[in-house]
């Protein structure tokens, strides 16, 4: 006999001053809710452990409260039947699904599930029109199950008050104290008897076959999806066991890595060009000057002039910025002289390793990439709108949102009757909801100026350390003034980032919004508007006022200091330089929150905290898993964490585009790496999170729609005016090349989104299959009954 694994769980204090509104909550839980409780007094703790088990009539009944689409006993087709019908029709389209046919059957090569279609329906508690509904143990997969009844504890109301403007239940005991914490299981599987093993040699799971389901999901998405391996995620068994929410992320993040790798490829071989280019330049400039008797150039300034003008013109059309290089080269012989001889050749080291590497980044190909990558934001748009409509029908969540329940977090000020049932329901004036955004919106421009006064503080930094910091070493000037003041800038930007965060998760709650979706919304806007100037502020600065900014310093009392792009004056090279420590360092911090800070306290609790460890003869199996589960960390809000993380990111390949090639190649390998590591984290590291049900990925596409169209702009800005493409031409030839620029890509991006279809044609057909099986089944049934 199988062991009945826990569907929700919680933890109360034994002494609180609400413990008489856990008791009452607990109370009606059993009574009114029907639900199954088991509570169980943790010996020297002081806590109590609740055990929730839902019974079949109380998971149907909240499955139809909810509107959830359930799968109908017809036999499950596969997706080629509608692709059959599909390329049996004629029409205009019809080249465009042959081809994504093609690239489908081409894609099935790496899948690492079977994929097929349910013809589903709206689920009615009193019809038995679904499949496996006899099955009641197993109808619900156990991801919906704990959601389900999740659903049931937040919305029982222990409060008195007739009428009260806000429900005290579970995460009003919660949010107080009273209830120390509460969460899901994961489903028991074999590979927990390996990762739990205390220090005195037992295991947490015994060989103990009733605990361990026949359908071990974690072993199978252990095998198939947190392993690196060439197959694609499996996306139904990720949301079949963390919900739609959090696989809608992974086919997001898997749809961006996918569509990178011509990207990346362009963009590596735009840098070797770019590398070899800037050899070139290095070489023949050496060649000309080396060797030379620097006593002859350092007595006749004629001689200098002469022989300078002779090196310009041996690298002109190798090399460019030739006013920038003759300022470099009159510097570095001026330098030389200093040393004095009788004979001394011109050491020249005009280009070290760092300068030839700088340089390879801004050559004449990088405005094509340019043009590339702009079109290609407009290309994984129109993909992922597709994968999302894909997605959402087979998972049957396309109208979710239509029937979303009310956030238990709503606090109503008024009471007014639904214009539609005529009950009474709790409401909160938009007027109020307004105040308090505007008072927001003014906390953010405070913290953004906040932004503004640190890129400040980093270029005063870097442009005293530059000048006034002088070393005979060039790689030490190098690193104190360069690589030093972008890795202030990354930690203003991560300790900014961080406090805003928790400024505007409070600000949100405050708004009060009624549903999750629309909490999520304007969170993750605020969120997006402060990380827009905090992420992307120094770098806008390096693209187009560096340089310029001499009266800037002269106004603030700093006279004679002027902060320009080098020797150079290649602000490019700079901004790449600025994106590249960016891109690898701004990870870490969150590698190591979701990481190795686990890793290090699973480490120090099976070490030293011993005590905490149960005693297999004493304690049940069932109890010790659970606390196995509640000493792991929560996972918080994964999905607006690691949306915020990749548009951030996305934003630094497309915005600056033009500066830097390898930009697609590094989202690429971070995405590869982040996407592996998340998947060990949700298995193994962190508890298992509500399985919440999305059908997209909300206001982060409009977001990625602003980028790309931003995008256009900068990169066309970069191209005219600070890449060597442009910066040397004059103002008129700058301003065509602008205009040119962005009128191409804005063209071609509106006929690219226009030629790809929104909905893909299988997808068209399938709702029509369905929606015609649905009606014939009710049919069938009726006349059965």
């Amino acid at each position: 006999m199988e062991m009945r694994t826990a569907d929700f769980v919680f933890v109360y204090r034994s002494e609180h001053n609400l413990k008489e509104n856990v008791h009452e909550f607990i109370r009606i839980v059993k009574e009114d809710a029907d639900l199954e409780v088991e509570e169980e007094e943790m010996p020297d703790k002081g806590d109590v452990l609740v055990k929730i088990y839902a019974p079949f009539l109380q998971l149907s009944k909240t499955a139809e409260i909810l509107k959830l689409k359930m799968p109908l006993q017809t036999a499950s087709e596969p997706l080629s039947v509608a692709e059959e019908i599909m390329t049996s029709e004629s029409g205009e389209c019809l080249d465009w699904n042959l081809l994504m046919k093609r690239w489908q059957g081409l894609v099935r090569n790496f899948e690492s599930e079977p994929q097929c279609e349910d013809v589903s329906a709206t689920y009615t508690h009193n019809e038995g029109l679904f499949e496996n509904i006899e099955e009641e143990e197993s109808f619900f997969r156990s991801a919906l199950r704990s959601l389900l009844t999740y659903h049931i504890l937040t919305n029982i109301d222990v409060s008195k008050e007739r009428g009260a403007k806000r429900q005290k239940g579970l995460l009003y005991l919660q949010m107080k104290g009273a209830i120390k914490t509460s969460f899901t299981l994961h489903d028991p599987s074999v590979y927990f008897k390996k990762n739990t093993q205390s220090q005195n040699g037992f295991t947490l799971l015994s060989d103990n076959d009733s605990f361990i389901s026949n359908r071990d999901d974690i072993a199978l998405l252990n095998r198939t999806w947190a392993k690196p391996y060439l197959k694609l995620q499996p996306l139904s068994r990720i949301r079949n066991y963390f919900g739609e929410k959090i696989a809608l992320y992974f086919a997001f993040v898997e749809t961006l890595q996918l569509s990178l790798i011509i990207p990346a490829l362009i963009g590596f071989c735009i840098f070797v060009y770019g590398l070899h280019l800037s050899i070139v330049c290095h070489r023949s400039t050496n060649e000309h000057l080396m060797g030379h008797n620097i006593q002859t150039l350092c007595r006749s300034p004629q001689m200098l002039s002469i022989e300078v003008n002779k090196t310009l013109d041996s690298i002109r059309g190798k090399c460019h910025n030739l006013e920038w290089r003759r300022r470099m080269l009159v510097n570095t012989i001026n330098q030389t002289c200093l040393i004095g001889g009788s004979y001394i050749p011109v050491q020249v080291n005009f280009d070290d390793f760092s300068t030839i590497i700088k340089s390879s980044l801004d050559n004449d190909a990088t405005p094509v990439f340019a043009l590339i990558v702009c079109l290609w934001g407009t290309i994984f748009l129109e993909l992922w709108k597709r994968k999302t409509a894909t997605l959402a029908h087979k998972w049957k969540v396309k109208d979710y949102e239509s029937n979303e329940p009310d956030r238990t977090e709503f606090v109503g000020s008024k009471i007014k009757k639904d214009l539609v049932t005529g009950a009474e329901m709790m409401y909160y004036p938009t007027k109020l909801r307004y105040m308090k955004i505007f008072v927001s919106f003014s906390v953010l421009l405070l913290l953004v100026g906040l932004v503004l006064v640190s890129v400040f503080g980093v270029v005063v930094y870097k442009t005293v350390t530059r000048i006034w910091v002088q070393t005979k070493n060039p790689v030490e000037s190098y690193v104190l003034s360069s690589v030093v003041s972008a890795f202030l800038n990354m930690l203003s930007i991560m300790i900014l980032g961080q406090i805003y965060q928790r400024i505007a998760v409070k600000m949100t709650e405050w708004e009060n919004y009624r549903t999750q979706t629309a909490y999520n919304d304007a969170l993750i806007k605020k969120l997006f508007a402060f990380q827009f100037a905090n992420s992307y502020a120094s770098l806008f600065y390096i693209a187009f006022l560096r340089g310029s900014n001499r009266q800037v310093f002269r106004n603030v009392g700093l006279e004679g200091l002027e902060d320009d792009c080098g020797m150079l004056n290649n602000c490019i090279s700079e901004l790449s330089i600025q994106l590249l420590v960016v891109m690898l360092l701004k990870p870490l911090p969150k590698f190591c929150k979701d990481v190795v800070y686990p890793f290090v306290k699973r480490f120090v609790d099976k070490t030293c905290l011993t005590r905490d460890q149960e005693d297999p003869e004493t304690t049940p199996l069932m109890t010790r898993f659970i606390l196995h589960e509640k000493r792991k960390p929560d996972l918080g809000n994964f999905t607006l964490e690691e949306y915020n993380e990749k548009v951030i990111q996305y934003g630094y390949q497309m915005l600056f585009a033009a500066c830097f090639p390898l930009g697609p190649l590094l989202f690429f390998i971070t995405l590869w790496v982040d996407k592996w590591i998340d998947a060990k984290r949700l298995l193994w590291m962190y508890r298992r999170p509500v399985a919440w049900i999305a059908q997209d990925i909300g206001p982060w596409y409009t977001i990625l729609e602003l980028i790309n169209a931003v995008a256009v702009l900068t990169n066309a800005c970069l191209i005219a005016f600070s890449a060597q493409y442009g910066r040397e031409r004059p103002l008129v030839e700058q301003l065509i090349i602008l205009i040119v620029f962005e009128h191409i890509v804005f063209v071609v991006k509106f006929i690219v989104a226009n030629i790809i279809p929104d909905l893909p044609q299988k997808v068209k057909l399938a709702i029509k299959q369905e929606s015609y099986k649905v009606e014939k089944e009710k049919a069938k049934k009726k006349k059965t009954t």
